[in-house]
């Protein structure tokens, strides 16, 4: 018999021993402070938790969050966590359907849900007749070679950045927020975390694509230990869609690279972002896979 019980701090450890046994590739699961935000409400997030028993063991984990930030669009991200011989419609439908009706209240919320590679035969139907819908798929991008030729961004001029300005750190978040709320599931960025390490993490840039003073593109790069470098997002503010800024500004971070001995980096797209897709093709780029499902519930 399975019970689902609210989420307390004593019942971490065990929830940490099943997400350490689903995902050994978790580095951040050996950081105290990455380990404290998964479970614990902040300034940015509220959020809520439950579990599931069955025979006294923790087989199943579901937490629900909720960005505080006014400005942005009410999303709900819901994260379930279970073997896939394990989920069944008698525990999970009632925690969605608890979720739906805690969010019927705010006309507008999106709940968004990933689920897990290995979850998704089993979990994706009993999500489709719950009402999430299939809303887009994030494509990993690979890339090798020795050389890629940079365009002039002019007027506009790059600038390696690896933090200490405020000021700057709040132009990146802002153009972020900016590129990324038309999708929505993107969270927001707040300035003040933007330079959060995280386990693993040996090197972390921005190229900065400026005019007049002003953030009109950027491009983020990082290394984490045992992985090719990671070209996180080719941004150009939308004054400057159609112009070279917006792939000056990745092909600038994929030089950088080159020069400090790397050939191969990877990077990732949404499926709905043609033109993104169009442009890392045109630069030599291919899909290597899917990373991600993201299904969606309106409310």
């Amino acid at each position: 018999m399975c019970h689902v019980i609210p989420f307390e701090l004593d019942l971490a450890e065990a929830v940490l021993a099943l997400w350490r046994d689903l995902h050994p590739d978790w580095k951040w699961l050996d950081d105290p402070e990455s380990r404290a935000r998964a479970f614990e409400a902040g300034e940015s997030f509220e959020r809520t938790g439950y579990v599931v028993r069955c025979d006294g063991n923790v087989i199943a984990s579901v937490f629900g969050a909720c960005s505080r930030d006014e400005s942005w669009p009410r999303n709900r991200y819901i994260h379930i966590e279970a073997r896939p011989e394990d989920i069944a419609i008698d525990w999970l439908g009632p925690l969605l359907t608890g979720f739906r009706d805690a969010d019927r209240g705010r006309p507008g919320t999106w709940q968004i849900i990933s689920p897990p590679q290995a979850s998704r035969p089993v979990l994706v139907p009993l999500l489709e007749a719950a009402g999430f819908t299939y809303r887009m798929s994030s494509i990993q991008m690979q890339w090798e070679g020795d050389l890629v030729t940079v365009p002039d961004p002019s007027p506009a001029h790059f600038e390696r950045y690896a933090g200490g300005d405020p000021e700057m750190d709040r132009a990146i978040g802002d153009l972020h927020n900016r590129a990324y709320r038309a999708s929505r599931v993107t969270p927001p960025v707040k300035h003040e975390d933007l330079w959060k390490p995280w386990p693993g993490l040996q090197t972390r840039e921005y190229v900065l694509a400026l005019e007049k003073g002003s953030l009109v593109g950027y491009a983020e790069w990082f290394v984490v230990d045992g992985s090719p470098p990671y070209i996180n997002s080719f941004v150009a503010a939308r004054s400057h869609w159609g112009t070279a800024v917006g792939a000056a500004v990745g092909l600038k971070a994929m030089e950088i690279l080159i020069e400090l001995g790397y050939h191969k980096m990877e990077s990732s797209v949404l499926s709905t972002n043609a033109a993104s897709m169009k442009l890392h093709l045109r630069h030599g780029w291919r899909a290597a896979s899917e990373q991600a499902q993201t299904y969606v519930r309106a409310l």
